[in-house]
């Protein structure tokens, strides 16, 4: 395992006291061939990569629903919805509910799958269980994927709590130098989110040959205290994308 981005421990500005919960993201590369290479030898093997780095919480995208045949992984929940989204989160804890939106705003090849956001409630020993959302925005690099991208943020951030600890993560396809995405960004952290990446210094880019931090760990404190201790951009080599990683505190 090659991590690319530097492993952020400076201690965080405002330490919280509490449980120590531990997440990942992987856009897991699940499209049939030839636009994907080797699914089934791969997606057994992050299953297992999944399992053995010991997340409490992993948010993983494009398991649609052909590479879910191939996905075994104890702790898998899935959205409770026949739509194909892609969406999946794997935690060893207890999922006190889940639900999912189907974003309304799609354009091109995306609008034949159910992108959305899946929203989980899982009780990772933190003073509350913690609100966990994994999402796949639109790709593409143009202007108007870049628009599409604008109203899925704000259809997601309808869709999540504000005054509740949350995590939030996925395959956000934003691209540097891309003025509509700078501006969601930038809408998320008018939220209250916090980039993990971006606060603890693991910026690389996640799509090799790019600059663009495509995947991210997001969180927001609500009325608790939420922290990134670290944060690494981690390649598991089992995927077009590189995994984001990160080691958080939640406490009152």
């Amino acid at each position: 395992m090659v991590l690319t981005a530097l492993l952020a421990t400076v201690p965080s500005a405002s330490a919280c006291d509490g449980a120590e919960v531990r997440v990942a993201t992987l856009n897991a590369w699940g499209l049939p061939a030839p636009v994907a290479v080797d699914r089934r030898g791969r997606l057994p093997r992050i299953a297992r990569w999944v399992e053995d780095r010991g997340y409490d919480l992993a948010g993983l995208q494009e398991l649609w629903h052909g590479a879910l045949r191939l996905f075994d992984a104890p702790g898998l929940t899935l959205p409770n919805q026949d739509h194909d989204s892609g969406l999946a989160l794997v935690t060893p804890h207890p999922v006190v509910s889940q639900r999912t939106l189907t974003f309304q705003a799609e354009r091109g090849f995306d609008a034949w799958k159910a992108k959305g956001v899946l929203v989980a409630e899982v009780d990772a020993g933190a003073p509350e269980p913690l609100v966990v959302g994994v999402t796949h925005l639109q790709a593409g690099g143009s202007a108007r994927a870049a628009a599409v991208r604008e109203l899925q943020v704000d259809e997601l951030l309808a869709a999540l709590p504000a005054d509740r600890p949350t995590v939030l993560m996925g395959d956000f396809n934003l691209y540097e130098g891309q003025p509509t995405d700078a501006a969601t960004h930038q809408r998320l952290v008018d939220a209250g989110f916090v980039d993990v990446g971006e606060d603890r210094g693991a910026t690389d880019g996640t799509y090799p040959g790019l600059p663009d931090r495509f995947d991210r760990i997001w969180v927001r404190a609500g009325s608790h205290c939420l922290v990134a201790d670290r944060a690494a951009v981690v390649d598991p080599q089992l995927s077009d994308h590189l995994a984001v990683e990160a080691d958080l505190t939640v406490g009152l």
